[in-house]
């Protein structure tokens, strides 16, 4: 039996629209690190960012944390492992 009350009404476009993302930060400490997650120590990781190999975020007024998107961090391993 068809529910009239969902039968007749009209779809909502942003009914399952996927909700908005947001940006997962990573610091250089803290549970993940981002040197834990690529698998390295904190003085390879730091060379990467002194190289400017990865970046961190600017926070809103300027603002630099030395904290990271997870996914600039994923792609960069992946970049790695395929030079591997």
């Amino acid at each position: 039996m068809v529910d009239r009350i969902h039968a007749d009404r009209k779809a909502d476009p942003h009914e399952d629209a996927d909700p908005p993302v947001r940006p997962f930060l990573v610091g250089e400490n803290g549970n993940p690190s981002a040197p834990s997650l690529l698998g390295v120590s904190k003085e390879t990781y730091r060379g990467w960012v002194r190289d400017g190999l990865i970046t961190p975020v600017e926070l809103p007024g300027g603002i630099r944390r030395r904290l990271y998107l997870l996914s600039d961090l994923e792609q960069f391993a992946a970049s790695l492992a395929a030079k591997r």
